[in-house]
């Protein structure tokens, strides 16, 4: 917006920046010639300037909206003038500007469309020849956990073990918890997904150990399926014994190996794992496997 205070402007010829404006000042009474901005040639107006009806000359700005010269806030209004406190007549009109086609900017191609590299994503960065692979499976690098190679890489070896096996019983878990059937529907479906977020919870403990230790976790169900030892269950639905049974035997099997490896985790000098699994990974199989067996007795009969 183009606003020039009126005790700014003193002499005729004043140019406005931008605009292709000329102010003419005019002392009050004086008729004038009047051009509307905007317009490709000047249309004669006659006006008389007379003093603004505002009091302040802060309160007498011209306004400028869309090109065009707008009227004052004073209760009067003027067609292209605005009247100051000073009895000053302020004119603009508008000056001949060539007309000057403005060049297209053009931008040269960097090779790489480097133009774009802080923000364009980088898509399809795997290959299906050669995939890009940081640290291959197996492969265990140094870390500060002050623990000899051999060590650690023992402790990835059987922590990998206990993950496929918690992750297959995590997902039992869910299959069970949607296709429960029977009286007691209810109370396995909340508790089968009560257990769900336990289990959920252990496969990130263990992936997190195994990936502190300088190894590579397991995590892709056909890895899993490779790896586990619980077997696997039909896709169809099964009664609810023999979801708790199926459920029951997965836990035993968590639990037996649970426990030899702690022990041969701490015979090795991995305190860490070894507490992992007896207080962890021992003590929420317990406790679920306790549960499913009192719930067995009542869901024998169905």
């Amino acid at each position: 917006m183009f606003s020039p205070n009126p005790r700014n402007v003193k002499k005729a010829g004043h140019a406005v920046p931008g605009r292709g404006l000329t102010v003419k000042v005019l002392a009050g009474g004086v008729p004038a010639s009047v051009a509307q901005p905007g317009d490709a040639a000047a249309r004669p107006t006659t006006t008389a300037a007379r003093p603004c009806a505002h009091r302040h000359h802060t309160h007498c700005s011209p306004a400028w909206q869309n090109g065009r010269l707008d009227a004052c806030d004073a209760p009067f209004k003027t067609a292209g003038a605005l009247f100051a406190p000073c009895s000053y007549l302020i004119i603009l009109e508008t000056n001949p500007m060539p007309s000057k086609k403005m060049p297209t900017p053009q931008v040269k191609p960097q090779p790489g469309g480097a133009e774009n590299s802080a923000v364009e994503p980088t898509l399809h960065r795997q290959s299906k020849t050669s995939p890009q692979v940081t640290q291959d499976y197996g492969v265990i690098i140094p870390m500060p956990h002050g623990m000899k190679q051999a060590t650690a890489a023992s402790s990835v070896g059987m922590l990998n073990q206990v993950l496929a096996d918690t992750i297959t019983l995590r997902d039992m878990y869910k299959k069970h918890h949607w296709q429960v059937v029977g009286p007691t529907f209810n109370q396995l479906h909340l508790m089968y997904d009560k257990h769900y977020e336990a289990q959920v919870e252990l496969v990130d403990s263990l992936a997190e150990r195994i990936q502190i230790l300088g190894g590579v976790s397991l995590a892709m169900a056909a890895d899993i399926a490779e790896e586990t030892r619980i077997p696997r269950p039909p896709r169809g639905r099964e009664p609810a014994a023999v979801q708790l049974t199926r459920l029951i035997d997965a836990h035993t099997l968590i639990l037996k190996e649970s426990r030899e490896l702690a022990d041969k985790a701490g015979e090795a000098g991995d305190s860490g794992t070894d507490d992992l699994l007896v207080s962890q990974v021992v003590r929420c199989n317990e406790l679920q496997v306790w549960f499913l067996s009192e719930h067995l007795v009542a869901a024998m009969p169905i």
